[in-house]
């Protein structure tokens, strides 16, 4: 599935089609400015936009949308969607204003002398690929990991005792990940995802989705890629987008 963002509707005779900057798609430079073909379905899920075409699927992030197509968003969403075309024009709506109601703080690694880069990736086993510390004027990367056999689930330790870090998460289908409290030594950590599809991870300082390509704080701070409850308009506190009765584990 290909990301659009800064996108947007257009009615091209009888059918519709979405313009937008398209990243995860090979035929096309990272970003790269396109349109959609023919619009065959929608649907929404967790504040995203799922589109159809003849041979492509793509995901646009309701606030990412742009609020220049109003009429003809209006009834895109009324011939696909109905009747819940209302409600989900709302929450398109709302998601804008967010965004453009406060300045979201862009968070990197470079801004922080002690700090943990966790690189992960969708398209490789376990995801892991690898940890980057660093602590003032000290850097250190390591690709090892453990693999730990459990009772009823197995789980992922990267970890060194001397140096005093250790992350343990397990994995699950859908590209998720949940990982077990850690060591507040190299905090902030961060999450770095350098696969084709966005992967979501869940931790005590919430539920994030990291879009392909892109780095993101793991920390409660960072209210612009913490997962939503779109229902309540409010952030989630606690891990519960990604909990172990809803989401199928990935075979080891």
């Amino acid at each position: 599935m290909y990301i659009l963002k800064n996108w947007y509707f257009e009615k091209h005779r009888d059918t519709y089609r979405i313009w937008g900057n398209a990243y995860g798609n090979d035929r096309f430079p990272e970003g790269q400015w396109i349109h959609t073909s023919a619009i065959k379905a929608l649907r929404a899920e967790r504040g995203t936009l799922i589109v159809e075409t003849e041979n492509s699927s793509y995901s646009a992030r309701f606030n990412t949308h742009q609020s220049i197509d109003q009429r003809i968003l209006r009834q895109a969403l009324r011939d696909f969607l109905w009747p819940q075309d209302r409600d989900i024009y709302e929450k398109i709506a709302a998601a804008q204003r967010r965004r453009e109601s406060k300045e979201e703080t862009e968070y990197s690694p470079q801004d922080f002398d002690t700090c943990a880069v966790l690189t992960f990736s969708a398209d490789i086993l376990n995801g892991f690929v690898s940890l980057d510390l660093k602590r003032k004027k000290k850097r250190y990367r390591t690709i090892s990991y453990n693999l730990h056999k459990g009772m009823f689930q197995d789980f992922i330790e990267i970890a060194d005792y001397e140096l005093d870090y250790n992350f343990r998460f397990f994995c699950f289908s859908q590209n998720a990940f949940q990982f077990d409290p850690w060591s507040a030594k190299y905090n902030p950590v961060f999450m770095k995802n350098i696969g084709k599809e966005v992967i979501y991870v869940s931790t005590v300082y919430g539920d994030f989705e990291v879009p392909s390509g892109e780095t993101v704080l793991l920390s409660t701070e960072n209210r612009k890629e913490r997962v939503y409850d779109v229902k309540n308009d409010q952030q989630f506190e606690q891990t519960t987008v990604i909990s172990h009765e809803s989401v199928k584990l990935k075979r080891q």
